[in-house]
């Protein structure tokens, strides 16, 4: 499935690579009716956008991104419920103020409308020297573009005005729903911090959004099993030569598993063939863990403003998971693609 729906986006792409689109989002066709054929109107939404150092890196992409928040807008003046937008990593491509400036120029049209939370990816860190995403310190410009001291769902942050790794509160159906951004490849004081919010919050629905985190369909990073073999592992930059870091088996050791109410984990990083992938775990309690990778950086155009969505129903139990291009109106269905999970 994985293969044909990218010769699919490819195909299609292709026509609109020659195209001019309109960045005036009151110009973005939405229809209702069809709308609802995939989506019931009722239910809280949360957008996750993937990785999209593409869009911010070169000015002929970056019209791509625009068309995701003019989607994002239209669908939020007609009255769909979108509770917060989230964001994977890897912001940038070379960690450079121009990129930066590009990313913030963006979101910032959501202000004052729709939460949005970003995390940062191993592109976010480093030295500029040519060599991209190299993540050889931890110097990054993040926090001077994304302040999230005004975010009305914001709570608390790691360091005092830093926000690498925050913690936000929002609503599903009135309900508190927590969601920890953390950093590529968090440390361990890092997850401790985490891990004591939670505890004192621990009768509310967690999410954790980090870049790093599964490295397939299936299959965490988990360096102390699979070593360096696993392309893109945490362990493979330079940070980790200097700082303990953990991987996406640690996280899930040291935060989500001892954590009853962390139900979810969200994550990009992993480009085509792996682009799109999930994993149901057991935490310590019993309950189901959904874990969800989610990154088009590798399709045409840097990913075609696909997006996913997590339509929570109003029976506060059940979550869908749709796959969805704002450039393209389409709506992929496979098994990594569209699927339901019982949350609660």
């Amino acid at each position: 499935m994985k293969s044909l729906s990218y010769l699919l986006i490819f195909i299609t792409s292709l026509t609109f690579s020659s195209c001019e689109r309109n960045n005036e989002e009151d110009d973005v066709p939405f229809d209702k009716a069809e709308w609802c054929e995939h989506v019931d109107i009722s239910s809280d939404l949360i957008i996750f956008i993937p990785d999209i150092q593409i869009y911010t890196n070169y000015e002929n992409k970056t019209k791509y991104l625009d068309a995701i928040i003019d989607k994002i807008l239209v669908l939020y003046d007609n009255g769909v419920k979108i509770k917060a937008v989230l964001q994977a990593g890897d912001i940038t491509n070379r960690n450079t103020i121009k990129e930066w400036e590009v990313a913030d120029r963006i979101f910032s049209r959501l202000d004052d409308k729709i939460p949005y939370i970003m995390c940062t990816g191993n592109h976010d860190y480093g030295d500029y020297s040519g060599d991209s995403g190299n993540a050889n310190n931890r110097n990054t410009p993040y926090s001077n573009y994304f302040d999230y001291s005004a975010n009305p769902s914001f709570v608390a942050s790691f360091e005092s005005d830093i926000y690498d790794n925050s913690f936000f509160r929002i609503f599903i159906h009135q309900q508190p729903f927590n969601i920890f951004s953390l950093e590529f490849a968090p440390t361990n004081d890092v997850l401790a911090w985490a891990d004591s919010i939670t505890k004192r919050n621990a009768d509310e629905i967690g999410m954790v959004l980090t870049h790093a985190y599964l490295y397939k369909d299936e299959e965490r990073f988990d360096f102390s099993k699979y070593g360096s073999s696993q392309d893109g592992s945490p362990y493979n930059y330079s940070i980790s030569s200097f700082e303990k870091v953990n991987d996406g088996e640690e996280i899930w050791q040291k935060l989500i598993y001892p954590n009853a109410y962390i139900r979810f984990a969200l994550c990009g990083h992993m480009p085509f063939p792996d682009y799109a992938g999930n994993l149901i775990s057991t935490n310590s309690n019993g309950n189901n863990v959904l874990q969800m990778l989610f990154d088009t950086q590798s399709f045409p155009n840097g990913g075609d403003g696909w997006i996913q969505i997590l339509e929570f129903k109003e029976d506060l139990k059940r979550v869908k998971i749709l796959t969805y291009s704002t450039v393209w109106d389409l709506w992929l269905t496979g098994s990594s693609q569209q699927y339901q999970f019982i949350y609660n």
